[in-house]
């Protein structure tokens, strides 16, 4: 996705590349508002700083420290993926609660893994039905749409 809006930025608008992929909005917001401020970032800096949890793969302390999200499924809201479950071993969400993860930029399900920007998760039982209970109980708002996985 990344070297998608990477070619696009050098053709079109930057703002009109920005409005097609909302993730990247959120992701610059976070960015710019981080401890890595500095001085203002170039789009092309802010693409080089998303391509390493795009590109990043787990070692064995990465999944032994990670919260495990069981069950869990991955949906589309307003636009960012993002995971969706009950999570254990978060350092900042209690025990077994309902949660939304930041922008998910990997998910392996077969290996049990995700990458979002702030860490990787380990991947319990996968649940398609997820997101209607959820939104049938008012957590999540009825526009999220299920990230269809390959099998």
């Amino acid at each position: 996705m990344i070297e998608h809006v990477r070619a696009e930025m050098q053709t079109s608008n930057p703002i009109d590349v920005l409005q097609e992929n909302p993730v990247f909005v959120a992701l610059i917001l976070l960015f710019r508002l981080g401890p890595a401020l500095g001085e203002a970032p170039q789009l092309d800096d802010i693409l080089r700083h998303l391509d390493d949890p795009s590109r990043e793969r787990p070692g064995a302390s990465d999944l032994h420290d990670a919260p495990f999200v069981d069950p869990w499924c991955a949906v589309f809201d307003r636009g960012c993926p993002v995971l969706i479950g009950h999570v254990e071993k978060h350092p900042t969400i209690r025990l077994g609660a309902r949660f939304r993860s930041s922008p998910v930029f990997q998910i392996s399900h077969l290996d049990g893994w995700a990458r979002t920007w702030s860490r990787f998760y380990r991947l319990g039982q996968y649940d398609d039905h997820l997101p209607e209970e959820w939104i049938r109980r008012g957590v999540i708002h009825e526009h999220v749409t299920l990230i269809q996985l390959e099998a």
